[in-house]
């Protein structure tokens, strides 16, 4: 009876380590949303909405992680969605996967967290309704070692855009020159990143009400263009570069 009962705790650790999950994800704000249900509003025709994410190994290992989508629901004609992985100290970050892709490999070393925070960008188009998201985050090496969060987009819950932060960039397309304006406050900065997650520029702010930024070495492509306050993304505009 004893031998039994031994069996049995060594079985419970054992499937208690084997299922553990050693990494998190969190939102832009340190939030915790593994096994979330998250809901943004959008609007027809609106702006994209933009949830930021990050992951951290929380194992005593390195990790081989994807992150990958998959769409619940119809897709709405006109909606778009794109997702960034951001950069770690083993390889840069990508952007651009489009509808029901998966990241490329994501390499943490133990304790470690992504830079600059992965982000979802969803467009509404001209079309209302609901768009829900799974997104599963997983092991290379061990697909039992997972977590899951949705996201599900939606028309019916308003947006007040008029109380959004202002940062727009032009020309853009760019040529040599660009120019970022905004209500800009003392503790705001701007990092525009290419599309490998790649910090290029950064400008820190204080009064000034627009910024020229010289591009004429940059290569053609596209780059983003974060601002910050207070160490937190606010909003992203994407920047193209055509000389």
């Amino acid at each position: 009876m004893k031998k039994m009962l031994l069996i049995s705790l060594l079985l419970g650790l054992y499937s208690s380590v084997a299922f553990a999950q050693s990494f998190e994800v969190y939102n832009n704000d340190s939030e915790l949303i593994n096994g979330q249900s998250i809901t943004l509003a959008t609007t027809i025709d609106g702006p994209a909405v933009v949830y930021y994410w990050s992951i951290k190994n929380i194992s005593g290992a390195q990790k081989t992680l994807k992150l990958q989508m998959e769409l619940q629901t119809t897709q709405i004609e006109g909606s778009q969605h794109l997702m960034c992985h951001p950069p770690t100290e083993s390889g840069n970050g990508g952007c651009g996967m489009p509808w029901s892709s998966s990241t490329p490999n994501i390499i943490l070393n133990a304790g470690e967290t992504t830079q600059s925070g992965g982000d979802f960008s969803f467009t509404q188009g001209p079309n209302g309704g609901v768009t829900t998201v799974l997104y599963k985050v997983y092991d290379v090496n061990n697909e039992s070692d997972f977590i899951t969060f949705t996201i599900t987009y939606s028309t019916s819950t308003a947006i007040d855009f008029t109380k959004s932060v202002n940062l727009t960039v032009a020309p853009n397309p760019a040529s040599d020159m660009f120019t970022i304006s905004s209500n800009f406050g003392a503790t705001e900065t701007v990092e525009i990143y290419n599309v490998l997650g790649k910090l290029v520029k950064k400008v820190n702010l204080s009064d000034a009400e627009k910024i020229d930024i010289d591009c004429s070495t940059w290569e053609n492509g596209y780059y983003f263009c974060r601002l910050f306050d207070n160490n937190k993304i606010k909003k992203t505009v994407k920047l193209i570069v055509a000389h």
